[in-house]
């Protein structure tokens, strides 16, 4: 079963996806994939936790959600600093933009 549909599967429709994209930005989407893949992972454990701690479904539902949740702010940043780690970005030009992606205005 699991050979018929390898290519069903989280990291093989990724894969297709990273391929379509420029060489030198695909680093960028597999860092992001791995951190999705991280949360995901932490949110089970959480769900695991309370379950064998004998709490409801509902509690662990809410375990799960609340350690994989991901806010927008946080997005922006871990955004920010892949493309700062793979050189898509500079330091300098990427601190001027402020907490929630946008850029200060000046009158």
């Amino acid at each position: 079963m699991n050979d018929k549909y390898k290519d069903h599967i989280p990291k093989a429709s990724f894969t297709n996806f990273v391929s379509s994209k420029p060489v030198d930005t695909q680093n960028v989407y597999w860092d992001m994939f791995n951190y999705q893949q991280q949360k995901v992972s932490e949110a089970r454990k959480a769900m695991k936790i309370v379950l064998e701690n004998g709490g409801s479904l509902q509690e662990a539902r809410e375990a799960y959600y609340n350690a994989g949740a991901v806010k927008r702010v946080q997005l922006i940043d871990i955004t920010k600093d892949l493309n700062i780690k793979h050189g898509l970005a500079d330091n300098t030009v990427q601190s001027a933009f402020d907490k929630y992606g946008k850029l200060s205005r000046y009158d």
